[in-house]
């Protein structure tokens, strides 16, 4: 067989350059049937070697009768370090190297057998590249598979290490959960006598009733309480629609619960409770918001609001009574479900009918004036706490006026005239009318001193005490204003 036909029976070339040289160890010239000795051997002493019957990738034997022994018949291919490529051997990491070690032998031999191929080809069509063969491509193969053996083995370790701390965490988490569901079971029989324990003694110091089973309230009075409800005792309340009665009853209710500090929502029920009789059922409520809610809903009519509306209508203010006017009016509002005033504006009707009330026209400007400077204008709450104020500051004259000086704006005269009209019907009691603080004999600083009468006086508008209200500063602005409302209201006052 000659060289040409060695394509024929060697299609991958494995006993072509530049595999075809023979490797250390091994004799170009050594006889098929003798065993051969190299001197060359490159690990010491001369070593005996038989050739091969056939190429590694040959599957025909040779007929050595017909063939003449040449270089080519004997096997050139043997295993070599081929480097990876820089590429290929960064993207081999521990991550998926079992995945990529599966896809790197392929399918079947087939798709392995293609995959050399490829690599064959591809490297055969670089440019100023060695020539390889197959023989190149397993070796190749070889290096890619150890590399990614290697990063498997680091991923298995990887897996095992954290599958072990895993173990090691669970039982000792299962640990901590036995000793909680251990401690959890303790509690629970330690809870489950004190509930028991409990119940017996409810059922010693509980009484029952028509409506089931109450708890015994303590609702004695502390001493220092008792002289101050004693004074304003309620009547027992046993039911009734007339408004006025049902009012009164809150009222002294509310009353006595604001001086019961020390008292909880269940007390003040129970005290509440105390003082209903009759055919009267007492509500279920055990809180005291609840409790009023649910009386009123009860005994309470639904023209309630009308009917305390008008009440509010006939209602008279009186200087000398204002706390006692501002206590009954602010009551009568919270029996409508009123108690928040501070939210009540200039807007509502009950803001509007407390002004009317006021018949001082000086304080009715003063309050306007606050109302036009406050952010926001005045609420109901602050209405009645500066009226209060107002009438309290309010001088009182001793000695009747039958005149007022023209100059004098007409709303001052007619206060003048009011004043003179009180201190007389003092004088015919036998007494001096103005008895408030600044005012009387014996009040602080006024009444009789040295023979001649002394009266404290303030200005209505700023309320300072050192000029009158004709020689305020703001008189010409408030005056001016008070037109412009008036011209605004279609009075028709100048």
């Amino acid at each position: 067989m000659g060289v040409g036909d060695t394509e024929k029976t060697d299609p991958y070339g494995l006993n072509t350059k530049p595999y075809s040289s023979t490797p250390p160890g091994y004799s170009s010239t050594t006889s098929p049937q003798k065993s051969s000795t190299t001197s060359d051997n490159l690990f010491g002493s001369p070593t005996s070697r038989q050739r091969r019957r056939s190429s590694l990738f040959k599957l025909n034997p040779i007929d050595e009768a017909k063939e003449e022994e040449l270089a080519e018949d004997i096997d050139a291919f043997y295993c070599r370090s081929t480097p990876l490529n820089p590429i290929l051997q960064a993207s081999i990491t521990p991550l998926g190297a079992h995945r990529g070690l599966q896809q790197a032998i392929a399918e079947s031999n087939e798709d392995l057998d293609f995959a050399l191929q490829d690599y064959v080809n591809q490297e055969n069509d670089k440019a100023n590249a060695e020539v390889v063969n197959s023989g190149t491509a397993v070796n190749y193969k070889f290096e890619e598979l150890r590399a990614r053996i290697a990063a498997a083995t680091k991923e298995y370790d990887a897996t095992r290490q954290i599958a072990n701390d895993a173990r090691i965490e669970a039982d000792r988490l299962t640990s901590e959960l036995r000793k909680v569901q251990q401690e959890n079971a303790t509690l629970s029989s330690a809870l489950i006598l004190a509930q028991k324990k409990i119940k017996d003694q409810a059922l010693i110091n509980t009484t029952t009733d028509l409506f089931g089973d109450l708890n015994i309230v303590d609702i004695t009075v502390p001493k220092q309480y008792k002289a101050q409800l004693e004074a304003n005792k309620p009547q027992v309340y046993e039911g009734s629609s007339d408004v006025e009665t049902t009012y009164k009853f809150l009222k002294t209710l509310n009353h006595h619960t604001r001086i019961l500090r020390t008292f909880n929502d269940a007390q003040k029920v129970e005290y509440a409770l105390s003082y209903m009789a009759g055919s009267n059922r007492p509500p279920s409520a055990r809180k005291w918001d609840e409790f009023l809610t649910d009386f009123k809903a009860q005994w309470v009519p639904e023209n309630a609001d009308v009917l305390l509306t008008n009440k509010l209508e006939k209602m008279e203010m009186k200087a000398i009574e204002i706390d006692t006017f501002n206590d009954g009016f602010r009551g009568t509002l919270e029996l409508m479900d009123y108690d928040q005033l501070d939210e009540l504006k200039e807007a509502d009707q009950y803001y509007r009918i407390y002004l009317r009330k006021i018949k001082d026209q000086a304080i009715r400007e003063s309050l306007q004036r606050m109302a036009l400077t406050t952010k926001g204008g005045l609420s109901f709450e602050d209405l009645m706490r500066l009226t209060s104020r107002l009438f309290h500051q309010k001088p009182q004259s001793t000695t009747a006026s039958t005149s007022t000086p023209a100059s004098k704006p007409a709303h001052i005269a007619e206060e003048t005239d009011a004043n003179a009209t009180i201190a007389t019907k003092g004088g015919s009691r036998g007494g001096y009318a103005g008895r408030g603080r600044g005012g009387g004999s014996a009040g602080r600083g006024g009444g009789q001193q040295g023979g001649r009468d002394y009266i404290p006086r303030a200005c209505y508008l700023c309320g300072e005490t050192d000029h009158v209200l004709a020689d305020c500063q703001l008189k010409k602005q408030v005056l001016e204003m008070a037109k412009q409302m008036s011209k605004d209201a279609g009075t028709g006052k100048a």
